[in-house]
């Protein structure tokens, strides 16, 4: 997680506009205040996928970092495939 997030800061830092999505187990990363907030309000959005959030047992959008929007699958390919040039997958 700490790998993606110095990643996407150092991106924003640029100026590139930066989408971080949390897929799988970085839905739990979603929960993480601390951590997100310096992101979020460097300006990255961050972006946490609704069904990962469910299979780990998460299911109240209120227990989520403020400013992290949830989506769907739809919404995913939308953001990699339709509005960006370069998407990285960081593990």
């Amino acid at each position: 997680m700490e790998s993606a997030l110095g990643i996407a800061r150092s991106l924003r830092s640029r100026g590139d506009h930066v989408r971080l999505c949390l897929l799988q187990d970085g839905a739990f990363a979603s929960r993480m205040r601390p951590v997100l907030e310096e992101s979020l309000n460097a300006g990255i959005d961050c972006y946490v996928l609704r069904d990962d959030l469910a299979m780990r047992g998460i299911a109240k959008e209120q227990e989520l970092t403020p400013g992290v929007k949830v989506f769907d699958y739809p919404d995913l390919v939308e953001l990699m495939m339709e509005r960006h040039d370069r998407v990285l997958g960081v593990f």
